[in-house]
């Protein structure tokens, strides 16, 4: 699940010339980035020694290390805007290859990962891999979740492709809206052009 983080540079926090970033961060678990696919780059995963009690850490993309720091950011202190004072740093364990999480035509933005034990969220988006039909793997994600708590309600649930499908769609019926007001404004010109001869 996805939540909004301000932070920078422990050392320079505070500092008038170097405000918080706004950065989009994911609350995960520790299988995420196999289950996705993202290699961790450098320094390492969430694993036992990030729970709830423990001290809070961060995992960056190399381009939020990049921006942020200009070099390997692993084991530095990030201070994070608007936290309660427990809660107001953390350390960066890991940098993970970057994702595409923008907007459609969009550079890549600053993206951190959060352990969901640390950072809880209450809505939560499930990823798995799976092998065979789609309908065959959705049935089973939605009976597993179903056994795991019945009362857990569903909001969406496909094949990655068509769960991240929205944004597509609506750049889709804005293309095809632009086609055909488009089409009718040419046979509108050439109706003109017939008339006038």
């Amino acid at each position: 699940s996805a939540l909004g983080l301000s932070m920078a540079p422990a050392e320079q926090a505070g500092a008038a010339d170097t405000p918080p970033r706004m950065v989009t961060a994911v609350a995960a678990t520790p299988s995420i980035f196999r289950t996705l696919g993202v290699e961790i780059l450098r320094g390492r995963g969430f694993d036992d020694r990030d729970g709830p009690g423990a001290p809070r850490v961060l995992i960056v993309s190399e381009f939020t290390a990049r921006q942020m720091f200009g070099t390997d950011a692993v084991g530095r202190q990030v201070a994070l805007a608007g936290q309660p004072a427990a809660r107001a740093t953390a350390t960066i364990v890991g940098i993970a290859a970057n994702t595409d999480v923008g907007s459609l035509f969009a550079d890549p933005r600053p993206l951190a990962y959060a352990p969901f034990e640390q950072y809880y969220q209450p809505l939560v988006t499930v990823v798995t891999r799976a092998s065979g039909s789609v309908p065959t793997a959705v049935g089973a994600m939605r009976e597993a979740i179903r056994r795991a708590d019945p009362d857990v309600a569903i909001d969406r649930i496909g094949t990655g492709r068509t769960v991240l499908a929205g944004p597509f769609q609506v750049m889709r019926g804005f293309g095809l809206t632009a086609i055909g007001l488009g089409a009718i404004t040419l046979l509108l010109a050439m109706a003109c052009l017939y008339g006038i001869q």
